[in-house]
C-alpha cells in the first residue's frame, strides 16, 4: 500500500502543478494507444539507462517528461492518419509530421514548460521528420542534449523496429 499511495501523491502533484499535461497523455491514450505506450515505454527505457550513466536526477526528470510529452500532438491528428498500416509518403506523411508542431503548441498553451524539455522534444521529434533534428536551437550544454537526443532517439527507435512501424 505505501508504494500506491506514493505513486498517488505523485500523480495529485503532477495534476496540482501542471493540470493539462496528464490531460494531454490521457487524450493521446484515447487516441492512439501505440504511441501512448511507446511514449511511456521509451521513457522507462531511458530513464534505466540514463540512471545506469550516472545522471543528476534533474536531467533525468526533463528526459523523462520530454519523452511522456512528446507525441501529445498527435492526439489532434486525425484517427485514420494514425491507424494507417502502409508507410506514410506525400500529404499523409506532411499531416502526420505536423504533431511536432502541435505538441510544441500545446506545451506552449500549458505555460512553465522548462526549456530543457522543449530543446529535448525538438530534438527528439526532429530527428524522425526531416533527418535533421533542431538540436543545438536555443539550447545551452550541447553535451546534455546531444546524449538526451541520441538514449531518446536509440531506444525510440528500437521500440518502433520491434512494432515494425512504417512511419513513426
Amino acid at each position: 500500500m505505501p508504494t500506491v499511495k506514493r505513486t498517488a501523491t505523485a500523480v495529485v502533484d503532477s495534476v496540482v502543478r501542471n493540470p493539462d499535461a496528464l490531460l494531454w497523455l490521457t487524450r493521446l491514450h484515447e487516441k492512439d494507444t501505440h504511441s501512448h505506450n511507446r511514449s511511456l515505454r521509451t521513457s522507462i527505457w531511458v530513464i534505466a539507462f540514463a540512471r545506469h550513466l550516472g545522471l543528476e536526477k534533474e536531467k533525468m526528470n526533463n528526459l523523462s517528461i520530454a519523452l511522456l510529452l512528446c507525441n501529445i500532438g498527435k492526439a489532434k491528428l486525425p484517427r485514420e492518419l494514425l491507424e494507417k498500416e502502409d508507410k506514410l509518403d506525400g500529404e499523409d506523411l506532411r499531416e502526420y509530421q505536423k504533431h511536432v508542431d502541435l505538441t510544441l503548441d500545446a506545451l506552449k498553451i500549458m505555460g512553465r514548460t522548462p526549456q530543457a524539455i522543449i530543446t529535448i522534444i525538438r530534438a527528439h521529434c526532429a530527428h524522425g521528420t526531416d533527418g535533421a533534428g533542431d538540436l543545438f536551437s536555443g539550447a545551452t550544454g550541447g553535451r546534455i542534449y546531444l546524449l538526451y537526443w541520441y538514449l531518446s532517439g536509440r531506444l525510440y527507435c528500437g521500440v518502433k523496429l520491434k512494432r515494425n512501424c512504417n512511419y513513426c
